[in-house]
């Protein structure tokens, strides 16, 4: 580098610098979604196909490396299923109450705010 009134020293380039950037902290919230539902009106199960769009940087504060679903029943069933870096995942709904919920997830855990959304 060297002034601009021409004192100083020009230096060596210098080599290049790289780094990883790391989360810093969980997602601040996961993605809104819909659903479309499909299924034969003779039998109490439905195809559910949930959708949502990728978070920005800017909404998550931080990179999302995977989403996963997660189902509440109202006789306290709980489970999860990843879907992976994908937007929509399938479910049967059996036409009891039943909530879910699609978190972001990073390295550093789970998105804490998040939507529902209840069949009944």
């Amino acid at each position: 580098c060297r002034r601009l009134d021409g004192l100083g020293y020009w230096s060596n380039w210098s080599r290049p610098a790289y780094t990883l950037v790391m989360d810093v902290k969980v997602p601040m919230r996961g993605p809104e979604f819909w659903r479309i539902m499909n299924g034969d009106i003779t039998k109490k199960e439905k195809n559910v196909t949930l959708l949502w769009k990728p978070l920005m940087k800017n909404d998550s504060l931080c990179s999302v490396r995977r989403y996963v679903v997660q189902h509440r029943t109202a006789h306290n069933g709980t489970w999860s299923e990843d879907a992976g870096d994908q937007t929509n995942l399938t479910f049967l709904w059996a036409e009891q109450a039943h909530t879910v919920t699609v978190l972001a997830i990073n390295s550093i855990g789970a998105s804490l705010a998040n939507f529902n959304l209840t069949f009944s």
